[in-house]
């Protein structure tokens, strides 16, 4: 056992600094502690390749340089160097070069470059939303080298007490008002100033804003709208009201949501009606005012066909079943295309063969709305222009079935 570990130990001892086969890294980079902004510069060398593939890694990336250079030693023997003009925080960390050899990776042996300077912060104080003279911590982490590192805070322009060892966490019992804060880390290089924080005292939010109708789908609406000031608190559900205009504003039952998103989707809808919607949303501490009321219309849910001929079924008290009218000039009144096209309405009254004097029904006495009114003046037949044709029967020994 002893003569096998012997054997172990002389052949790394003959071949240390060896890669492999004929590879061998004659020069390996070196530790080395900077001062922040000086220059810094780490060599390695390397025997046994015919070209200079020698790539530098930093801890674990490959570094990327368009001015490397490479010197030569020797046959197969090559010598390169990484080189920072002006070392910064970011330039601190382990560092070492590796080169292929026949479908391997060999490394050098690895070194770091630490940097010295002022402190640099790991961990910046945050802003803070938070309720009135409600209790609350603040951290200010920064660190070397050199060491050690103190850090002084200063609150709404006031240094709170004396400096303490970083990490460092002050306690704010709680203020009534929004307030400014940051800290000092402090070494023998100098002093270094963190960010500056602001404590948030937990509001209201505003109304909410850019009320809109995204999307009329027959009765369905999506309705949208953006979050005003959040009052330093996240929103966790918005409220929205629905009003219907008829001949008195009908206020329908309001409705919560989670947001986010900011929308909502109303489902059955009156057609051809007037609404109003609006909305208030809530976080911590309550509700927000409402926004201002949006109006918008529901289309009508009339059904459309693409032809220039449409049938119109009418019924009446005085039918049994629908009289069909074969209409020629239809598409104007109605341009939209569709599956199919009817319109149905009821008259305003019947009427029989024995009455000496018919009078007429029109669109008033139809019970129709003005906008439907309009689109019907174009395909409506007056009643002295319907004749009566052959006796179809009777209904309850009355009236007739007719048919044009």
């Amino acid at each position: 056992m002893k003569l096998v570990l012997w054997i172990l130990l002389f052949f790394l001892w003959s071949h240390e600094g060896t890669c492999g086969d004929g590879v061998l890294f004659t020069k390996h980079p070196a530790n080395q502690t900077v001062s922040q902004g000086n220059a810094a510069r780490l060599g390695c060398a390397v025997q046994g390749v015919t070209e200079p593939d020698i790539v530098w890694m930093k801890d674990g990336e490959k570094l990327f340089s368009t001015d490397q250079m490479f010197i030569t030693l020797g046959e197969q023997h090559w010598e390169t160097y990484h080189s920072v003009k002006s070392v910064q925080q970011q330039d601190a960390g382990q560092y070492w070069c590796e080169v292929e050899f026949h479908g391997l990776t060999f490394s050098s042996e690895r070194a770091w470059i630490t940097v010295e300077g002022v402190p640099h912060f790991v961990q910046e104080p945050q802003d803070v939303a938070t309720f009135p003279n409600v209790p609350f911590n603040l951290t200010c982490v920064a660190v070397g080298p050199p060491e050690p590192v103190e850090v002084l805070w200063w609150v709404g322009g006031v240094q709170e007490g004396e400096a303490g060892p970083s990490p460092s966490v002050l306690h704010v019992k709680g203020v009534n008002n929004s307030v400014k804060f940051y800290c000092e880390a402090k070494n023998t290089r100098g002093i270094s100033v963190s960010r500056t924080g602001t404590v948030h005292i937990k509001v209201l939010p505003a109304a909410p804003v850019g009320l809109q109708v995204q999307k009329m789908v027959d009765n369905n609406v999506t309705l949208s709208w953006r979050p005003g000031f959040t009052g330093h608190s996240e929103l966790s559900t918005c409220i929205l009201q629905l009003s219907r205009r008829a001949v008195r504003r009908w206020e329908l039952p309001q409705q919560e949501v989670l947001v986010p998103p900011h929308l909502q989707v109303l489902s059955g809808l009156r057609s051809h009606s007037n609404y109003s919607f609006r909305v208030s949303c809530v976080n911590e501490v309550g509700a927000s005012p409402f926004s201002p009321w949006l109006h918008f219309q529901t289309p009508e849910s009339v059904k459309y066909v693409p032809s220039t001929a449409a049938e119109l079924a009418v019924s009446s008290p005085l039918l049994a079943a629908p009289l069909h009218v074969e209409l020629s000039v239809f598409s104007p009144a109605f341009k939209p295309p569709g599956p199919e096209s009817s319109v149905s309405f009821t008259a305003a009254r019947s009427f029989n063969r024995t009455c000496a004097e018919l009078h007429e029904s029109t669109l008033d006495s139809l019970g129709i709305n003005a906008d439907l009114k309009n689109k019907l003046q174009d395909v409506l037949i007056p009643e002295r222009l319907l004749t009566l044709g052959h006796m179809l029967g009777k209904v309850n020994g009355s009236d007739p079935l007719v048919s044009q």
